[in-house]
């Protein structure tokens, strides 16, 4: 399933000149991602958890990635795994995406 929605996301945010994607709710323009949309509630979030682990497989994405669940917090939990892997990445922007973000994610309220 984490496949169909990273693959559905990856053509939208290639050609998709400017809007939404339905897939991940970025703001696109020329098929780069220029926001991020305002959180949703965690049934919705959950959703999002699961494309954005797919995500971080994708050199293109795993950066980007890394961050919108690290903004997502505790509600990304299930993404702890993967975002500890990254954490060994040969690029050190990632490496410090994914250590941000997995503090965030571990954060108490």
């Amino acid at each position: 399933m984490v496949a169909v929605f990273q693959n559905q996301c990856k053509l939208v945010h290639k050609d998709l000149l400017a809007g939404t994607c339905p897939w991940c709710g970025c703001g696109i323009i020329n098929g780069q991602v220029v926001s991020w949309p305002p959180w949703p509630p965690r049934r919705v979030a959950a959703a999002r958890v699961i494309v954005l682990i797919g995500m971080l497989k994708d050199e293109n994405f795993r950066c980007a990635a890394a961050r919108a669940l690290g903004k997502l917090g505790p509600d990304a939990k299930s993404a702890i795994p993967a975002l500890s892997e990254l954490l060994n990445d040969k690029d050190e922007d990632i490496r410090k995406a994914a250590s941000h973000a997995l503090k965030k994610i571990q954060e108490e309220n």
